[in-house]
C-alpha cells in the first residue's frame, strides 16, 4: 500500500543593527533592518519499494531597510543634505515535483519538473518603482542502466523555458566502471546553462540630483554606479569528466 508523508517548515526572523561610521559621508551611522520569512510544504508518496513520488513547494521572501541621509559635498558652497534610499525586497514562489521508478532490474528511470517565479524591488538598484520578475519552467529526465554488475550508465536531458532568455536543452551522458568494490573510474560529458539573475539583467543603479541641483540641471542624474546592457544571453557550459574514486 502507498505510504504518504507529509512536512511542513516556517521559519521567520527579524534583525536591526547600527550601520555605517560615526562621521559626514556616503556612509553614516545609521539603523538597518532586516526580515526574512521562509516556509516549505513537501509531500512524498512511497508507492512501493522502487516507485516514489514527491511534490514541494517553497516560498521565500527578504526585505531589507536601509535609508541613509548624507551632506553632499559641492565645491565653492556649502554641503547640500541628500537621502539615499538603498532598500531591497526579494521573494521567490517555488514548485517542483519528481517521480522515480525501476521499470526493469537494471534500469532506473527519474523525471520532473519545476516552476519558479522570482521577483526583485529596489529603487536603488533598478531606478523604478516597479517589481522586476522572472519565470523559469524546467522538464527533466535521467535513466540509469545497469547492462553489468560493473558498469553503470546514466543519460539524461533538461528542457528550460526562462522569460527574460527563451528556452534551451541541457544534456548529459555518464558512465562509471567499478574495477573493484571500492574503486570507481568515472567518465561523463554535460552542457548546461545559467541564465542571467534579475540584477544582472535589469540593474540600473542611478541617483537622481537632489532639488536645489536638479532644477538647474534638469534630467542629469548624480551618479551612475552599474548600468546593465539589458538583453543578456545565458551562460554555457560544456564540461568533461575523467574520475577515479578509491578508498
Amino acid at each position: 500500500n502507498p505510504v504518504d508523508e507529509l512536512s511542513l517548515q516556517m521559519r521567520s526572523s527579524r534583525s536591526s543593527e547600527l550601520n555605517g561610521t560615526y562621521s559626514p559621508g556616503i556612509n553614516p551611522a545609521r539603523p538597518v533592518s532586516l526580515a526574512m520569512n521562509t516556509m516549505q510544504l513537501n509531500w512524498t508518496r512511497a508507492l512501493s519499494a522502487d516507485e516514489e513520488l514527491w511534490m514541494r513547494y517553497a516560498h521565500y521572501d527578504y526585505l531589507l531597510r536601509d535609508i541613509r541621509s548624507v551632506q553632499l559635498p559641492i565645491p565653492g558652497f556649502p554641503s547640500l543634505p541628500y537621502v539615499a534610499d538603498t532598500s531591497y525586497d526579494e521573494r521567490r514562489d517555488d514548485f517542483e515535483f519528481q517521480k522515480t521508478l525501476k521499470p526493469a532490474d537494471s534500469l532506473r528511470l527519474a523525471w520532473g519538473g519545476q516552476w519558479r517565479q522570482d521577483g526583485a524591488h529596489s529603487r536603488a538598484n533598478f531606478n523604478t518603482d516597479a517589481w522586476q520578475t522572472d519565470q523559469l519552467s524546467r522538464l527533466f529526465g535521467n535513466l540509469e542502466w545497469r547492462p553489468m554488475e560493473l558498469l553503470t550508465l546514466n543519460g539524461g536531458a533538461m528542457y528550460e523555458k526562462n522569460s527574460m532568455t527563451g528556452s534551451s536543452i541541457s544534456p548529459r551522458l555518464a558512465a562509471n566502471y567499478s574495477l573493484h568494490p571500492e574503486h570507481t573510474l568515472r567518465f561523463s560529458i554535460s552542457r548546461a546553462n545559467r541564465a542571467p539573475s534579475l540584477f544582472e539583467e535589469h540593474t540600473n543603479q542611478t541617483f537622481d540630483a537632489p532639488p536645489a541641483l536638479a532644477k538647474f540641471y534638469p534630467g542629469i542624474p548624480l551618479s551612475i554606479f552599474t548600468l546593465s546592457s539589458g538583453h543578456l544571453a545565458d551562460a554555457k557550459l560544456l564540461s568533461r569528466e575523467i574520475g577515479y574514486v578509491g578508498e
